[in-house]
């Protein structure tokens, strides 16, 4: 089968589907500044970017990170050594940022504003805090005002039994876990082990990745939706056994809602596939064990969960829903949400998609389209909160042979290390 990609090498389709990115992306850029669209809402091109500034001591690091590229490509790839070989290029990356401070340290406590600032701020009784988390809200910094408490309570606990170094590393390990079950997840749909670990490479060295990994909740949300995304894979292919992946299916729900409320994504994915009887039993049991979870918080630590997404929502839209009290920041934003994950994704790997989609992809696609209609995402900043989408998108890459993906990750490592040197995404 002919990879996408091999039209890299006829001019006539590659520089039309070019031409057609750089012509979006001028008249967006147009909008934005010629008529002062900035004045209404400060958005586009990306509205967390910081910089352009240019890195002179990661440059290093930066060179680093190509020649591991360089030797990855080279490797006779296990899943141990994808996920192995991925760790070395993420962190490579994200030193290239200027050093372990300012690459690794300093967003998880950027502006005195992150999850670990109000986790610092709860002391010896974490249950106490827990119980008064709905009375506290107001005040909270913006991020933990607009997630579940136990956003903060992951922060909590490498800080109050370590220190910034252990809160670093810990998040080093769940985000990069995200890489093996992606992995497991390609397979789990049929593609070749020679072609999941390429895949698996090319997962982690895409913008969105390669940045966000490691330094932030999202990247532990997308561990967790990829578990979820793993069981309804395994209960979608009939792949036995059954409790296994309903367990799968059931962690990774409950688990990415009790962070940052995307179980709503996951759950709104397996309603599109209801219709199967195995994952009409993985919902069956995630609602229980969901409203048993419920129960116990109300009634053992004081916790309502439903008033905590009442008031992060409240929070969220403090003036309703914005396409009434402010459309013009609706719509634009909007553009930006979709705009910013194809950008975090990489142009090339982007261009690489064909018309025919794998259906759990158009599935995912479809509901978080729904949630963009919706208002979800006030400012943006998509290809670091949406990270869960990515390994949905990836099934639609199954395609690919392995001359095309080699180049792929080639062409997609470079976009990021660039992105790591010149600019600093975090917000």
């Amino acid at each position: 089968m002919t990879s996408s990609l091999e039209s890299l090498t006829t001019a006539k389709p590659v520089s039309h589907r070019v031409l057609i990115v750089l012509a979006c992306w001028i008249g967006l850029v147009f909008i934005w500044s010629s008529l002062d669209v900035k004045a209404l809402a400060p958005i586009f091109p990306f509205s967390a970017i910081d910089g352009p500034h240019l890195y002179k001591t990661g440059f290093p690091y930066a060179a680093g990170f190509l020649l591991a590229l360089w030797l990855a490509l080279r490797l006779k790839l296990t899943p141990l050594r994808v996920w192995g070989v991925a760790l070395i290029l993420i962190l490579l990356a994200n030193l290239a940022q200027g050093g372990y401070g300012a690459g690794l340290l300093k967003p998880l406590w950027h502006e005195g504003k992150q999850y670990a600032q109000d986790a610092s701020r709860i002391g010896d009784d974490w249950r106490l805090w827990l119980d008064q988390f709905t009375n506290i809200h107001d005040q909270l910094f913006s991020h933990s005002k607009t997630h579940p408490p136990f956003a903060v309570l992951l922060n909590y606990f490498p800080l109050r039994y370590g220190n910034g170094h252990v809160l670093t590393w810990f998040f080093i390990f769940l985000g990069t876990a995200s890489v093996p079950l992606v992995n497991l997840v390609l397979r789990a749909v049929g593609v070749r082990p020679d072609r999941s670990n390429l895949l698996t490479l090319l997962f982690a060295v895409i913008p969105a990745i390669n940045i966000y990994s490691v330094v932030s909740l999202d990247a532990v949300v997308l561990t967790a939706s990829t578990l979820a995304l793993l069981g309804l894979a395994r209960l979608i292919n009939d792949r036995k056994p059954l409790w296994r992946a309903v367990a799968l299916f059931a962690v990774g729900v409950l688990a990415a809602n009790a962070l940052t409320f995307a179980g709503v994504f996951l759950f709104g994915v397996a309603l599109v596939w209801v219709r199967n009887r195995q994952v009409r039993t993985a919902l069956l049991v995630t609602v229980g064990v969901g409203l048993l979870c419920y129960i116990v918080l109300r009634l053992w630590f004081g916790y309502d969960h439903l008033v905590a997404f009442a008031l992060a929502s409240a929070s969220e839209h403090p003036d309703g829903f914005r396409l009434i009290s402010w459309p013009a920041h609706y719509w634009l934003t909007r553009v930006e949400c979709v705009a910013e994950i194809a950008a975090f994704l990489s142009i090339p790997v982007l261009l690489a998609f064909r018309r025919k989609l794998h259906p759990v992809t158009l599935s995912g696609a479809g509901v978080l389209l729904l949630m963009f209609l919706t208002g979800a995402f006030r400012t943006g900043e998509t290809g670091r909160i949406c990270m869960f989408i990515y390994p949905f998108l990836f099934l639609s890459l199954r395609h690919l042979e392995r001359p095309a993906l080699r180049r792929l990750i080639a062409c997609a490592g470079t976009q990021s290390i660039l992105m790591q040197i010149f600019a600093d995404w975090f917000w």
